[in-house]
């Protein structure tokens, strides 16, 4: 059996600076990633904010969000040099195993269209391209 090198946990306040570095190194951050944003959405969805850990590095990041109605997966990022190891794959199934356990049936992930990487790495996962619909966004601030 081969021994895992990564361990998958909940995020915790400490690693949150470490996660908005690898999402900058992964040109997945955006403006609304911040420390109090993180902070925030600790108090209602900890348990759906998973980083991946090799000793005390952090090397991977998703979360979701779920309202009780539908769930979005966002920000799922490994380390460059970490790819290609399964990180990823762990990340995913484990959240989506916790979504499943609320009673979620469907699951969707915002990608960037020019994110091909990704896009074949969801559909690997059983991910289904949407063709019919468009996301927009509203920006409050």
């Amino acid at each position: 059996m081969e021994k895992k090198f990564v361990i998958i946990r909940e995020l915790e306040p400490k690693d949150i600076s470490k996660v908005l570095k690898l999402l900058n190194q992964c040109d997945l951050c955006g403006p609304s990633d911040t420390i109090a944003a993180y902070r925030r959405k600790m108090k209602s969805d900890k348990d759906l904010m998973l980083v991946a850990m090799d000793n005390k590095r952090l090397v991977g990041f998703v979360m979701a969000h779920y309202d009780g109605w539908i769930s979005m997966l966002w920000h799922l990022a490994v380390s460059p040099s970490y790819r290609r190891r399964k990180v990823a794959t762990m990340l995913t199934r484990e959240i989506l195993r916790r979504l499943q356990k609320k009673g979620l049936k469907r699951v969707y992930a915002l990608v960037e269209t020019r994110n091909g990487t990704s896009m074949a790495f969801f559909r690997k996962q059983g991910f289904i391209t949407l063709t019919k619909v468009n996301c927009v966004k509203f920006s409050l601030d």
